[in-house]
């Protein structure tokens, strides 16, 4: 009678430890993994990534502004609302950005154009104003909307997209909110 029980003992143990585990590895994983609604078109970054600020590219206002008189002017459209952007091609153009600005009219922007469908990251040194980030894939859709907070010391959020771009608007906040603006919508450019 002693060794059947030992035996019922050892088989309940060798059977019921592996499921056990298996539901507890389940567990921590639905615990840990990160939540969040999938289909949002307006996200925060999650990376918590920073960068600190040389304080060597510092820029004046007016060189700032300077610099923006230089690039080219074109209106684009999503969803058939015309916006007026700016158009940062050369790299020193996409470093200063928006940098300085203290207003932004609502149907204004800057576009940053790249060679290489990828992920582009983006800061907010010296930039003065909120600004939503809106991410455009080769395809001219939008595929991710940040929004982005100015960074007034010289440790700056670094905001990484989830998916590549070939193109980058940066919008004031107001005009992705009153055109009802989503990730999807088609982006027509030139």
């Amino acid at each position: 009678m002693k060794k059947e029980n030992n035996n019922f003992y050892y088989i309940l143990a060798k059977y019921s430890i592996y499921p056990g585990i298996f539901i507890l590895v389940g567990l921590l994983i639905f615990y840990f993994y990160p939540k969040g609604n999938t289909t949002s078109t307006i996200s925060n970054n999650t990376n918590k990534q920073y960068i600190n600020i040389d304080q060597s590219i510092h820029i004046t206002q007016n060189n700032a502004y300077k610099i923006r008189s230089q690039e080219s002017q074109k209106i684009i459209y999503i969803n058939n609302i015309g916006i007026n952007v700016y158009i940062a091609k050369t790299s020193y153009q996409k470093q200063v950005g928006l940098m300085k600005y203290t207003n932004l009219s609502s149907n204004t922007g800057m576009l940053f154009e790249f060679e290489t469908n990828t992920i582009h990251t983006f800061w907010m040194a010296f930039t003065y104003i909120p600004l939503d980030m809106v991410f455009i894939s080769n395809n001219f859709k939008i595929n991710q909307i940040i929004k982005a907070t100015p960074c007034k010391n010289n440790e700056c959020l670094i905001y990484t997209p989830k998916y590549n771009s070939l193109y980058v608007l940066e919008l004031n906040p107001k005009f992705i909110t009153d055109n009802k603006i989503i990730v999807g919508d088609r982006v027509r450019l030139f």
